[in-house]
C-alpha cells in the first residue's frame, strides 16, 4: 500500500548529501555520500537531564511535606524554578555546541543537502524538534 503525499523531492544542487539520524544516546549520527561519517555523543545532555531530575525529585519531596503557599514551600519552589531554568540554559548550550559541530563537519565535507530520519515513537519529541530547528537554521546560514 502506498500513497502520494504531494511533496516533490528537492533536487540536490551542488555538493554532497549527508543523512542524519538524531537520537538520545548519539545526538547526531551522520554519514556523507563521500564515505565520511560522524557520531556526536549525547552523554552530556543525558547527564544534565539526570541531574535535573534528581534535584527536582529532592525538592518535590521536601515541598510535599510543607503546606502549599507557606514560606518554606515558596523557598523550595523558587529553588526548583532556578534548577529548571539553569538546566534549560545548559541543555540549550549543549545542543548549540552539538549542532555547531555538525555544521562545521558539513562545511568541511562540502555537504549541500541534509536528509534526516525521523521516527516519532523512538525519540524524545522535544529534543528532536529543537535539534531540527537549530540544525536547519545553522545549516541554512552556513550554506547560503
Amino acid at each position: 500500500m502506498s500513497y502520494e503525499d504531494g511533496v516533490q523531492p528537492v533536487p540536490v544542487q551542488d555538493g554532497h548529501t549527508a543523512a542524519i539520524d538524531p537520537g538520545e544516546i548519539h545526538t547526531i549520527a551522520a554519514v556523507c555520500t563521500n564515505g565520511q561519517a560522524l557520531v556526536i555523543s549525547g552523554r552530556k545532555m543525558r547527564s544534565i537531564h539526570r541531574l535535573r531530575n534528581k534535584k527536582v525529585k529532592e525538592l518535590q519531596i521536601l515541598m510535599s511535606r510543607c503546606k502549599k503557599g507557606s514560606r518554606k514551600w515558596r523557598q523550595y519552589n523558587r529553588s526548583k524554578k532556578y534548577i529548571l531554568a539553569r538546566s534549560e540554559r545548559q541543555l540549550g548550550d549543549v545542543l548549540h555546541k552539538t549542532t555547531r559541530a555538525f555544521v562545521d563537519w558539513c562545511v568541511e565535507q562540502g555537504v549541500g543537502h541534509v536528509a534526516y530520519i525521523y521516527f516519532y515513537k523512538h525519540y524524545n519529541i522535544n529534543v528532536v524538534n529543537s535539534c531540527y530547528r537549530i540544525l536547519l537554521i545553522f545549516f541554512l546560514n552556513e550554506v547560503s
